[in-house]
């Protein structure tokens, strides 16, 4: 997230996440370390929430109010020390989703799924991933999987543009082209009428 304060602009990342009931909780985090954020609500594109934040000794209290819009996030964080324009972007936002992706082999092209979670883990299939890599265009991940005493390791590295996903997973077995798209989630409005 960048925070504009008249001419100034720092950076820092809100972390957030819903445990099994959908209750949210929040961190900030800063190069002046981490805060908890409390009173987190989320309801129809809004998001609220109040920050304490210590720095030498000093404890200040900010409210956040803003607007979530697919990947973005914008608002207004307001303190006793005046307001800061805040606007972010979900990192991860190009890879997170599901995608319908098929593999080349040399007995004929198969078909895959990937899901790439919020948080950046993902099910390769039925596989569970730990975490997914993404550096501006550039998607990686690896994982092992174990039977009994065996070891079986599956790489990937590929490419994200847009809503397309190219690159090549590699296992003990050799290596395999993948290409993939990105399944986009289109709302239905009821008509009136």
């Amino acid at each position: 997230m960048t925070l504009k304060m008249g001419d100034r602009e720092f950076t820092s990342t809100l972390v957030v996440k819903a445990d099994k009931e959908g209750n949210l909780t929040g961190l900030w985090q800063s190069r002046r370390g981490e805060s908890e954020v409390t009173d987190l609500q989320y309801e129809r594109g809004k998001l609220t929430f109040k920050r304490t934040s210590t720095y030498q000794d000093t404890k200040r209290e900010s409210t956040f109010e803003g607007t979530v819009q697919r990947d973005t996030l914008s608002g207004i964080m307001k303190s006793e020390r005046g307001e800061i324009t805040v606007e972010g972007k979900l990192v991860g936002a190009p890879i997170i989703g599901t995608w319908n992706l098929e593999v080349a082999s040399e007995r004929g092209n198969r078909k895959q799924r990937l899901l790439v979670k919020p948080d950046m883990s993902a099910l390769y299939g039925a596989i569970p991933i730990k975490k997914i890599n993404l550096e501006n265009d550039k998607v990686d991940f690896l994982t092992v999987l174990k039977f009994g005493d065996q070891s079986f390791e599956i790489r990937f590295e590929g490419k994200i543009e847009d809503t397309k996903l190219t690159g090549e997973i590699t296992t003990s077995r050799g290596s395999q082209k993948i290409t993939g798209t990105k399944v986009i989630r289109t709302s239905r409005r009821r008509s009136t009428g």
